[in-house]
């Protein structure tokens, strides 16, 4: 409680409510000859609630509550944002799988993966896995520029949709 008093022998009350002496979101009251309080919210104390505090539910959603240059600060779990951790958003939603693969995410370190199907790998599962002597649609080009030496050896062919291997002499 604050008492204040003005005129030259300090007699007369102020009503210092007028001025809005209450900060972060607290209410003044007037108590009489020139005294007042701040009626502070949950996360805020001192005489004009200027002195941040974490309480149990200064973050939401299990964010953890620290003071940060004197201000309460927030740090959300994955999957929340917003300064009191009070906005869900998909962490992984820029994450596209290809291929049929499968979104996961870590929600510990809120990383996101995909679990691509067998015949995949790669981020995003973009790469198709090439075994040899299995069946694949589609057709291989063999560039036609000579390598070094006279011959090009182990050089892989499709043909009627096997992988084969083909030594070429030149």
């Amino acid at each position: 409680m604050i008492e204040i008093y003005l005129g030259t022998t300090c007699d007369i009350p102020s009503d210092f409510c007028n001025t809005n002496p209450c900060i972060n979101g607290g209410t003044c009251s007037n108590l009489g000859n020139g005294s007042f309080i701040c009626a502070c919210l949950q996360d805020f104390t001192g005489s004009d609630c200027s002195v941040a505090h974490c309480t149990k539910n200064s973050c939401f959603n299990g964010g953890t509550c620290s003071i940060q240059n004197k201000a309460l600060q927030c740090t959300c779990p994955c999957g929340y944002t917003g300064t009191r951790c009070e906005t869900p958003f998909d962490a992984c939603a820029l994450t596209v799988c290809q291929n049929n693969a499968t979104r996961l995410t870590n929600t510990t370190t809120c990383q996101c993966s995909c679990l691509c199907p067998s015949t995949f790998t790669g981020h995003l599962c973009e790469s198709p896995i090439i075994q040899i002597n299995r069946t694949y649609p589609g057709q291989i080009v063999i560039s036609t520029k000579r390598l070094e030496g006279s011959s090009w050896n182990n050089i892989m062919q499709c043909i009627d949709q096997v992988w084969n291997d083909l030594n070429i002499l030149l």
